[in-house]
């Protein structure tokens, strides 16, 4: 039950919030909790409800033991962290990682090992980093005071549970106490239907189509040419900006009909002029989770921290971070890419080094922003890739590896088609204002009222009528 389904939209979505709003309106409080509760797991199993049993058993098992904490009689805590961090990494290392493991151990010994061939959970990355979070928060709190079905719904909330963004425990739990108490109830649903409506005009209008030529690309790497390997890495990027930040803002247009206020995971991060500003604006929420629970407690580790301590931490924590999206050497190599790029902006930067030649600032920008922009693109190769062969292949493609031009399916695809239009329009709005920077701003008026019904009669159309089926969210997958 993707968001951008008819069930989701004109079935389930509804429901839920009548419930919910019911129950608040006649102040019962605890029933309105567990109408999302069991809504938000009702919604986890419609996926797979065989899985439904393991983010179950993560919440328990979480909840008790943070619980540990706030025993003033225990004294070695930092002991009790450490392994409750390692049990939830354990659990993902065996559902997402034993079968690369054996893979690579067997390529090494004589011996054969079988296969687990284990299905991954959906959503075990990203509830298994929010409850780390919750336990590191805990220890330094000497435990926080919660609930079980208070927790229950911090981990489970459907807007969030699948893609994120990752949200900290006390960025959302005084606002579920407070919803009533707010004064923008009916202007935060407003905005929260205008945040879904623009994340499903993102995910099936721009995405979709953009997805159609990155594929024809990426399928047909063997002998793709340097134009069409351009051309459909292009069209990755754009598709997996407007695929992902599609997904975070629909995520926090659906917690705003909640009155709940998800904290933004996209500013716009294709206008940035450097890998390191880049990481400010693209997947925020994983990136302050890599500062505050990676980076900077990898530094403590250090009693004399030096600039090269420091490079090689970024390099190291980045190639970690590439891995954490899935089995793969395509990701690990994502993750050292940009880890060296990181690594190279902090040297830059701590010595004061610029290797702009331009003295006029549009000049610099440009060239900075062009820089980054194809440093993106390339890396972006190997998080699309499915092997490390297609990868080099599509990169030797983009160094002019095979022939210049050469009529193929993506050529003709796009001779074709509305493609070049809807590249030129893609490409276009990433230099606008983003969902965030529009909807902050909006007024409930007649104006604002008919361009949200016409894009959701747009979108329904879309989704009625389209004749290929539509992808699901690229971060579903992680």
């Amino acid at each position: 039950m993707n968001f951008d389904s008819l069930e989701f939209l004109f079935c389930f979505l509804p429901i839920t919030l009548i419930f919910f709003w019911y129950f608040i309106k006649i102040k019962k409080e605890n029933f309105a909790i567990f109408t999302i509760i069991i809504c938000s797991l009702f919604f986890y199993a419609w996926f797979e409800l065989k899985f439904l049993p393991i983010i179950i058993f993560s919440i328990l098992f979480n909840y008790f033991y943070s619980r540990l904490f706030s025993n003033t009689k225990i004294k070695s805590k930092k002991k009790i962290l450490v392994f409750g961090i390692f049990i939830n990494i354990f659990i993902l290392l065996i559902f997402k990682y034993s079968n690369f493991v054996i893979i690579n151990i067997n390529h090494f010994v004589d011996n054969n090992f079988i296969l687990l061939n284990l299905i991954f959970p959906l959503a075990l990355s990203f509830y298994t980093l929010q409850q780390i979070t919750f336990l590191v928060d805990s220890y330094q709190n000497h435990g926080i005071k919660v609930s079980l079905k208070k927790y229950f719904l911090y981990v489970s909330f459907f807007p969030q549970l699948i893609a994120g963004p990752i949200v900290l425990f006390n960025q959302i739990n005084n606002q579920w106490d407070n919803i009533l108490k707010s004064e923008k109830i009916l202007e935060n649903f407003y905005k929260g239907l205008f945040f879904i409506a623009i994340g499903l005009f993102k995910k099936v209008v721009i995405s979709q189509k953009l997805s159609i030529i990155a594929n024809l690309g990426f399928d047909n790497y063997e002998n793709i040419s340097l134009v069409s390997s351009w051309i459909s890495s292009i069209c990755f990027t754009l598709q997996f900006y407007f695929d992902f930040s599609a997904y975070s803002d629909i995520a926090i247009g659906l917690a705003l009909l909640f009155n709940i206020k998800l904290p933004i995971n996209f500013n716009s991060p294709l206008k940035s002029y450097s890998v390191q500003e880049f990481w400010t604006r693209w997947h925020i929420t994983l990136s302050n989770f890599i500062n505050f629970y990676m980076f900077i407690p990898a530094l403590r580790l250090f009693n004399n921290l030096t600039l090269i301590k420091t490079v090689f931490s970024i390099i190291i924590i980045m190639t970690i971070i590439g891995f954490w999206h899935g089995p793969s050497y395509n990701y690990i190599i994502f993750g050292l890419l940009h880890g060296i790029a990181l690594a190279i902006n902090t040297v830059l930067k701590n010595k004061n080094i610029t290797l702009i030649p331009f003295k006029n600032t549009f000049s610099n920008k440009f060239l900075c922003w062009l820089i980054t922009f194809l440093f993106i693109n390339y890396t972006f190769i190997f998080f699309r890739s499915e092997t490390l062969l297609q990868s080099l292949s599509m990169s030797g493609a983009l160094f002019g590896e095979n022939s210049f031009f050469e009529s193929d399916l993506l050529i003709e695809y796009i001779k074709n088609s509305l493609t070049p239009k809807i590249i030129l329009f893609s490409f276009f709005l990433i230099f606008l204002k983003n969902s965030s920077e529009i909807v902050n701003n909006l007024k409930i008026n007649v104006k604002n009222s008919i361009l949200l019904s016409s894009l959701f009669l747009i979108i329904t159309y879309v989704i009625m009528y389209n004749s290929e089926v539509l992808n699901k969210f690229i971060y579903f997958n992680f």
